[in-house]
C-alpha cells in the first residue's frame, strides 16, 4: 500500500471483477437458477462489500484517490442495475417469486446500509501517518507505549508461556490415560483425579507492582472429556 497505492487499488479492482464474474456466470450459465444458488451468491456479494467497507475504514486514505477507487468498486457491485451483481441477483429473485429469498436479500442490504453508517473512513489519515503507525508495529523500539511497558509485557509473556507449557503437559497426561482406557470410564476418572492433581493460585497486584497471593484453589483434575 505505502510503496504503490495504484497497485493496491488495482488489486481491489481485480478482486471486484472476480466477484462480479462469478455471480454473472452463476446466473447466466445455469438455466435452472434456484434458491440455494441465490443465497450463496448473496452471501458472497455482501461479504465482499463488507470487506471493502472495513478496508475503507482502516486504510481509506483520500490521497491518490485510494478511497475514491474503493468506493467506486463497491458502488458498482451494489448498483441496482441488472448489469451489475446486486441488480442481477434481485432480478433472478423476483423471477423465482420467493418471499423468503426477497426477505433474505432485504436483510443483507439493510445490514450493508448499517455498516456504511458505522464504518466511516478516517478523515485525517495520510500515507505519512499510516507509515508511522505501521513502523511502530513492525519495529517495537519505535513504540513509546511499548518501551514504557516493556518489562511488564515481558513478565506477562513469561507467565503466559509458562502456564501454557504446564497446561499442555497436563492435557498430554490426561490424553494418555483416556487413550489407554477408552471403555472404562470409572477407572479413567479415577486415574485422572489421582495422577494429575494441580493447583491454581490467585494473586493481587499491589500499587507498587508486587504480586501478593490471595488464595490457593486445589483442583484434582483439569477440564476433561471423561
Amino acid at each position: 500500500l505505502l510503496s504503490d497505492p495504484a497497485l493496491f487499488s488495482l488489486y481491489w479492482t481485480k478482486l471486484g471483477e472476480v466477484v462480479e464474474k462469478y455471480i454473472s456466470d452463476s446466473i447466466q450459465k445455469d438455466f435452472n437458477y434456484k434458491a440455494d444458488k441465490a443465497l450463496k451468491d448473496m452471501k458472497l456479494l455482501f461479504d465482499f462489500l463488507a470487506l471493502i467497507l472495513r478496508t475503507e475504514r482502516t486504510l481509506g486514505i483520500d490521497e491518490g484517490e485510494l478511497l475514491k477507487n474503493l468506493q467506486g468498486i463497491r458502488s458498482k457491485l451494489a448498483s441496482p442495475s441488472v448489469e451489475n451483481p446486486l441488480g442481477s441477483i434481485n432480478k433472478e429473485i423476483l423471477g423465482l417469486s420467493s418471499p423468503q429469498l426477497k426477505e433474505a436479500l432485504d436483510r443483507y442490504y439493510k445490514n450493508y446500509q448499517n455498516l456504511q453508517r458505522e464504518l466511516i473512513p478516517p478523515t485525517k489519515l495520510t500515507f505519512e501517518t499510516l507509515g508511522l503507525a505501521l513502523s511502530t508495529i513492525s519495529d517495537l523500539g519505535k513504540n513509546i507505549i511499548y518501551k514504557e511497558k516493556e518489562s511488564e509485557i515481558r513478565q506477562y509473556q513469561f507467565w503466559v508461556q509458562n502456564f501454557g507449557s504446564i497446561n499442555q503437559e497436563i492435557l498430554a497426561k490426561q490424553e494418555d490415560i483416556i487413550n489407554s482406557l477408552p471403555l472404562d470410564t470409572a477407572e479413567r476418572i479415577k486415574r485422572i483425579i489421582s495422577e494429575i492433581p494441580w493447583t491454581l493460585a490467585v494473586y493481587k497486584r499491589t500499587s507498587n507492582g508486587q504480586y501478593v497471593k490471595q488464595a490457593d484453589f486445589l483442583r484434582l483434575a483439569p477440564p476433561s472429556k471423561f
